[in-house]
């Protein structure tokens, strides 16, 4: 269950984003698989900057992997939900966590 069902949109602006600038995939519904980096993460979403343009209102599913061995990595269906141009032809991806998976 995501954690946006608990909390408004205000609440949510006040969660902490932790910088985490890590290599991440993203899995469109198509089975096509793109690389990114994850700028940032949040209690609900997650800032990725990707060579690749996606659309609001696509859903992906993000594989982010953990530094460490003992500790499993993130995976997740994400909805875009905001695309900016970023630096040196990058779009950096709102995305929004829908459902976190094992």
């Amino acid at each position: 269950m995501s954690p946006s069902r608990f909390f408004s949109e205000d609440e949510k602006r006040h969660f902490l984003r932790m910088l985490v600038e890590s290599p991440i995939e993203l899995a469109d519904r198509g089975g096509s698989r793109h690389q990114g980096l994850c700028i940032n993460l949040s209690a609900n979403g997650l800032l990725v900057e990707s060579d690749t343009l996606l659309a609001p209102g696509e859903h992906l599913e993000v594989m982010l992997p953990s530094p460490r061995t003992s500790l499993s990595g993130l995976r997740a269906r994400v909805e875009v939900i905001r695309v900016e141009a970023g630096s040196q032809r990058k779009h950096r991806l709102g995305l929004h966590v829908i459902e976190l998976l094992d």
